[in-house]
């Protein structure tokens, strides 16, 4: 038995990662000069506390685990003085209320709220990037709505959120709330003008698989990866009467977790010259296996689908990355029900329920930068350690 234990312990622990900002964040500037572009929605009359020190301290708060505007208010209110006063809360507090959240809140354009948090968290992530990447990496976005299902507006609907997620780190790069009288569809080309896309793959649901949105992409310098359905029954017709049959497996993998075994399987095309949509290079079919530990079938799928990706990155294996990486943004929204309660969140008026998404949006992908892959525990772990939390967001 070694004499000194922490010795042992040491050698055991040499290699594990320990979660710290992968950036100088002061280096970049402190995310209260991007929230200082959000117009103050309230009156001049009884501004108690300063524009900043309401939205920094309600992002704080959710970045230490809050999940509604009333824990925000208890976060801020037993959050150290020091803390506080950096963010403009001056040494004479007076008491604060749900209300002094939930006013201002409601009434906040969303829309510049989401320019300046996303902007910034954008720009960190390109300073945050690797230099060096695998020879096969494809920087892809997938694009995929929500309902926060607590929230009504005024009508009584509940709004409809589109976001834009990374496939490699699960870092949202911005969000949009879809029109009352439309669809997602609409809000697709909204949604990405507010990115710089070019050089990646967009992934999203088959009502996506559009001329207007491809042209857009080819437009921006992006390519798409979509599947096809019923909304082009010329197109699915004519990958259908492909012979995939006699088409050798291009790509398989194998997935063993939660009681089941996946399998995939990927032929590919190089696109057929009539095909009815646009800049196609390589259509490809997609098969997936779903059994037992003990192989018995519990259901199969098939998908197909086209991509613009140019042929010498349009390899079966990047194909198939991208294709799962799509659904790292279910992820996303598990984590927003499961860690932050967004579904039974009480949050319903105006645009309050858009903001606390974002707040949970730009907090989830700060932590991931870190390092957190536990969203729960990286919660935690801030509670209780509110000054970690602010250096996150350039506060020293």
């Amino acid at each position: 038995m070694p004499l000194c234990l922490i010795d042992s312990l040491v050698g055991k622990c040499e290699g594990a990662g320990v979660a710290r900002p992968v950036v100088e964040l002061e280096d970049l500037g402190p995310l209260l000069a991007a929230l200082e572009q959000v117009p103050d929605p309230r009156s001049a009359k009884g501004r108690h506390y300063p524009w900043i020190f309401l939205t920094a301290g309600t992002l704080l708060a959710v970045l230490c685990g809050s999940k509604s505007l009333a824990a925000a208010v208890q976060w801020i209110s037993e959050a150290p003085e020091d803390l506080m006063e950096l963010l403009g809360a001056g040494k004479r507090r007076r008491r604060m209320w749900v209300s002094t959240l939930s006013r201002p809140f409601s009434k906040i354009p969303a829309d510049a709220l989401d320019d300046a948090l996303y902007a910034w968290l954008n720009t960190l992530h390109e300073v945050s990037e690797p230099l060096t990447r695998e020879e096969e990496y494809c920087p892809a976005l997938a694009i995929d709505g929500k309902t926060p299902r607590g929230a009504r507006d005024d009508d009584g609907k509940t709004p409809y959120l589109l976001s834009a997620l990374r496939h490699e780190d699960g870092t949202v790069a911005g969000q949009r709330q879809v029109g009352k009288k439309t669809n997602e569809i609409k809000a697709f080309i909204p949604l990405l003008k507010t990115i710089d896309i070019s050089g990646m793959v967009i992934t999203a649901d088959q009502m996506h698989t559009q001329r207007g949105h491809a042209a857009f992409l080819k437009e921006r310098g992006a390519y798409y990866l979509f599947t096809v359905g019923g909304n082009h029954p010329k197109l699915l017709f004519a990958l259908m009467s492909l012979p995939w049959d006699g088409r050798r497996v291009a790509f398989r993998s194998r997935d063993v977790g939660h009681g089941r075994i996946e399998t995939r399987r990927i032929k590919v095309y190089a696109a057929p010259k009539d095909l009815p949509f646009p800049d196609v290079t390589r259509v490809f079919r997609v098969e997936r296996h779903f059994t037992d530990l003990d192989g018995k079938l519990l259901s199969y799928e098939v998908a197909l689908g086209i991509t613009s990706l140019p042929k010498r990155k349009a390899t079966p294996a990047v194909i198939a990355g991208v294709l799962r990486g799509h659904w790292g943004i279910e992820s996303l929204h598990f984590v927003r029900d499961g860690t932050y309660a967004e579904d039974a969140s009480q949050v319903r008026t105006g645009s309050s329920p858009r903001v606390m998404a974002t707040f949970r949006n730009v907090s989830i992908s700060l932590l991931k930068l870190m390092g957190w892959e536990n969203m729960a525990e990286a919660t935690r772990h801030m509670m209780v350690r509110p000054y970690e939390a602010a250096n996150l967001i350039g506060l020293t």
